[in-house]
């Protein structure tokens, strides 16, 4: 929908850099990520998957278990 007094190119304008934007945005996080995922390797500092679910699976049983005491 336009604004008023925007025209339809200053719309499609507006729409073209946002997208822009943001596709640089995305492509920015994403080698972030990738950088931080070859760093964790290179360093062996990262922790495997199945010691951070059990982790958060021993919270969220921990915050149920409050819950039921609670009587919700």
């Amino acid at each position: 929908m336009l604004e008023q007094g925007e025209t339809l190119s200053q719309f499609v304008e507006n729409a073209v850099r946002t997208t822009v934007a943001k596709r640089k945005n995305q492509a920015e996080f994403i080698r972030r990520g990738i950088a931080a995922i070859d760093a964790t390797k290179v360093d062996a500092s990262g922790i495997p998957a199945d010691v951070v679910v059990s982790k958060l699976e021993a919270k969220l049983a921990a915050a149920r278990l409050v819950l039921a005491q609670r009587g919700g």
